[in-house]
């Protein structure tokens, strides 16, 4: 892919994607809301829309040199790295809460909805941001980056810490532990990106969301059912 589209594609996205999540300060209110009405925004649907085309954009440009014994070795190893990944989300999530609790750190309550309809759709909601998250942070962005910038490895080292620090700081409206927790997890979630997905040779331009995006829904997922009980 010329890097010249690759450059105004990713500058497009920051701009209408990236740049406004960090623009939302952390206001007054102690709670933050899972789901008001349940049904996504316009704005959302827009958002998740970007990102099914910018997968479909990589997956296109990596499956064409992909060998099938090479996408049936991807597709066992995501699953391996699934579990790897949800355990490790999990931990940091306990370690995390147990820090906090002993530091007496302010955060943010949650509030969620009730059990019913709009109790599912909020899952499915999660499942859509988990998605979005993934194909934006941890494959479009520093993928895009890694294509246009030198392959130098000091270089790559800062790509990953400027894109795990857009991550992590798009959570800020949630508070420092949230913060916290998505730079920590974010990182994991990368390296499962790298890991599921990297063929022999070790590219650093292959990798795969599917087994991070699965670990990415399940840990909010199991977060959302035991915190709304």
């Amino acid at each position: 892919m010329k890097k010249k589209y690759l450059f105004f594609e990713l500058t497009a996205i920051f701009i209408f994607l990236i740049i406004p999540p960090l623009s939302v300060s952390p206001d007054a209110s102690a709670t933050v809301t899972v789901a008001n009405n349940g049904v996504p925004s316009l704005w959302t649907l827009i958002q998740i829309l970007t990102a099914l085309l910018l997968h479909l954009q990589y997956t296109l440009t990596i499956q064409n040199k992909r060998t099938h014994f090479e996408k049936i070795q991807v597709m066992f190893r995501s699953l391996s790295w699934w579990a790897i990944c949800l355990g490790l989300l999990l931990i940091t999530h306990v370690l995390l809460s147990l820090a906090v609790s002993l530091l007496g750190i302010p955060g943010k309550e949650t509030a969620f909805p009730e059990p019913g309809a709009i109790w599912a759709m909020s899952f499915l909601n999660l499942a859509v941001g988990a998605f979005y998250e993934e194909s934006i942070y941890r494959e479009f962005i520093p993928q895009a980056l890694i294509d246009i910038l030198p392959g130098k490895k000091s270089v790559r080292i800062f790509i990953e810490l400027f894109c795990n620090i857009l991550f992590a700081f798009s959570h800020r409206y949630m508070g420092l532990p949230a913060v916290a927790n998505a730079a920590i997890c974010g990182a994991i979630l990368r390296v499962c990106w790298k890991k599921s997905g990297s063929d022999s040779d070790g590219s650093p331009h292959t990798g795969s969301m599917y087994a991070g995006t699965a670990a990415h829904f399940a840990y909010n997922a199991l977060f959302f059912f035991f915190a709304s009980h």
